[in-house]
């Protein structure tokens, strides 16, 4: 058996809001859309997103960490869209002690954290 990829599930209580944060601020695209359900990708990576509430308090919170080649290409792609999260909600581009280069972006429970590495 090969892992060929590791798909998030976010389960969100406001659906159209988390799936149009991941388009227009992330620049996913919505493949399967149905009902409380899409199936949101790019360049061979992919987020699920369910409608519902978490089962247990808390359990909803996530933080989804996107790898990417150009984290500054990225923020700029959709700076508009990602400066108009509520305050506090976004942290632009930074360098991290690890090694990393990301910014941070807070939708409902879930923080995005999208980065690459400093060479």
């Amino acid at each position: 058996m090969t892992v060929r990829a590791v798909t998030p599930m976010l389960v969100v209580p406001d659906f159209d809001a988390t799936v149009a944060f991941l388009l227009d601020c992330l620049g996913f695209e919505a493949g399967a859309r149905m009902e409380g359900y899409a199936y949101c990708h790019r360049d061979g990576a992919a987020i699920r997103v369910l409608q519902g509430d978490a089962p247990v308090a808390g359990a909803g919170e996530l933080i989804v960490y996107i790898d990417v080649d150009d984290v500054d290409a990225q923020f700029e792609a959709h700076r508009a869209a990602l400066e108009a999260l509520p305050h506090g909600c976004l942290r632009p581009p930074f360098d991290r002690d690890y090694g990393q280069r990301e910014f941070h972006a807070i939708h409902g429970p879930t923080t995005f954290m999208v980065g690459q590495s400093i060479e």
